[in-house]
């Protein structure tokens, strides 16, 4: 049963706002980490998994700063991205 008022109302639905994350960017990957050989130099091994550490923590830095900045834009007041 609908009451005459509504079946009488020209009041459109509001629609529903759908939004979507970015994708993932490329530099959010796993950094493979150096595996040590037989017969290495020590010094060497060492090298390079500092050198994979930097890699892979700069990638969580930026990150980071991409998701601060998607979770900023979906708190805005407007709704909205920055421009």
């Amino acid at each position: 049963m609908t009451c005459a008022a509504c079946a009488n109302s020209s009041v459109e639905p509001t629609p529903v706002l759908v939004r979507s994350l970015p994708p993932v960017p490329s530099y959010v990957a796993p950094v493979k980490a150096p595996e040590p050989t037989v017969g290495a130099d020590p010094k060497v091994f060492a090298g390079q998994a500092l050198v994979a550490l930097d890699k892979a923590n700069g990638r969580l830095v930026s990150a980071r700063a991409r998701y601060e900045g998607v979770a900023q834009d979906y708190s805005a007041a407007t709704g909205g991205l920055r421009r």
